[in-house]
């Protein structure tokens, strides 16, 4: 009998392992196929926002926040096209 709670129990691990690896699996393949549809909203996203609202167009804005957004928007562009270049 107690042999039979083993054999039950390793199949039902074998189970779990099994079907969690499986699950890996698939969530990798499915972030691969949309990765490039992601890539592709993003920089569409980006390009609208960039179009629509022009550094620094805040009413009496000053020049230093002016610079101050510029210089951050650059920072995060740098950052998110290095981001973009080692996932590749």
């Amino acid at each position: 009998m107690l042999t039979d709670g083993l054999k039950l129990m390793l199949v039902g691990l074998s189970m779990v392992f099994i079907f969690l690896a499986f699950m890996i699996l698939i969530i990798n393949g499915i972030s691969k196929i949309l990765q490039p549809i992601i890539r592709r909203m993003d920089a569409a996203e980006a390009q609208k926002k960039a179009q629509s609202t022009p550094i620094g167009v805040v009413a009496g804005a000053k020049q230093e926040d002016k610079a101050l957004t510029a210089a951050i928007m650059t920072a995060v562009y740098r950052y998110r096209a290095n981001r973009r270049k080692k996932n590749k």
